[in-house]
């Protein structure tokens, strides 16, 4: 039996208890699902983040606009989703979202809603897939972290290039996927050192779950998914980069936990920092 998400339901029950093994233990980066490291493309040194050919531009141009028009319907279908907060992006150009990890297409949610932007995704390297699958995720302007120290050196240029070209840079502190947790998870630093480097304001997103209409329940128990948008953070002059990055991390974190207690009228037993 599979859900409309496309996972078996046993898969689905392994996959929660899973999370509640890694909850028990504390350890909210953990992977829930099966990494597959031999579908995984490496992050060499020479690897090209942005590749300059012809074939590519015209591969990116055609699975962007394929995004735009058929994603709106499939995180509707699948998730139920809807926006709240977009006024919030507003005026705003180059800036790195942060967002919770709660779907394998909650990146299709917020590429709907920063509609407008250009948007690229920060994945781990696993994410970095051979075949048509990672060849598409690649036109869909991923770009996988590593342990490569050149390489790494080489993904902040380019994201320092796409950030001043007024691009916006999705990136999850939780660091691992968690299929449909409602908690906040507490944060790993990195996208907002990004922010803070770039001198570019940070946004943050929170997904929650509610019940579905009576019209959805009845092809569809699962609970829809609302993506919330919050004013942008913005670096403070007077503060070192470490200083802001910091100062990011603790008002994303308090956007998230004050979005949480707000939607499910209960309180966020979960440290905020790593």
């Amino acid at each position: 039996m599979t859900d409309i998400g496309g996972i078996k339901s046993d898969t689905q029950r392994e996959i929660q208890n899973r999370i509640r093994e890694l909850e028990k233990k504390g350890e909210f980066d953990g992977n829930v699902q099966p990494i597959d490291y031999a579908a995984m493309i490496r992050v060499s040194d020479d690897y090209v983040f942005l590749p300059r050919t012809f074939s590519f531009f015209l591969w990116r141009v055609f699975i962007r606009t394929a995004a735009a028009v058929l994603g709106p319907v499939l995180t509707k279908f699948v998730l139920g989703a809807r926006v709240e907060g977009r006024k919030n992006l507003c005026g705003v150009k180059g800036f790195v979202a942060v967002c919770n990890h709660v779907h394998s297409l909650d990146n299709m949610i917020v590429r709907q809603a920063v509609f407008g932007h250009t948007l690229y995704i920060t994945v781990a390297e696993f994410n970095n897939m051979k075949g048509p699958i990672g060849s598409i995720m690649r036109g869909a302007g991923t770009l996988p972290f590593s342990g490569n120290v050149k390489a790494m050196n080489e993904l902040q240029k380019t994201l320092s290039l796409l950030l001043k070209k007024g691009c916006a840079v999705l990136g999850y502190p939780e660091q691992s996927l968690w299929l449909r947790y409602e908690k906040p998870r507490p944060f790993h630093n990195g996208m907002f050192h990004i922010a803070a480097a770039n001198k570019v304001p940070v946004v943050p997103m929170f997904i929650t779950f509610s019940a579905p209409s009576k019209l959805r329940s009845l092809f569809s128990k699962k609970k829809v998914a609302t993506l919330h948008i919050f004013p942008p953070i913005y670096p403070d002059e007077n503060l070192s980069r470490k200083e802001n990055a910091a100062f990011s991390m603790d008002k994303a974190a308090k956007a998230w936990r004050d979005c949480y207690v707000s939607v499910y009228g209960r309180e966020a037993d979960i440290p905020s920092i790593l």
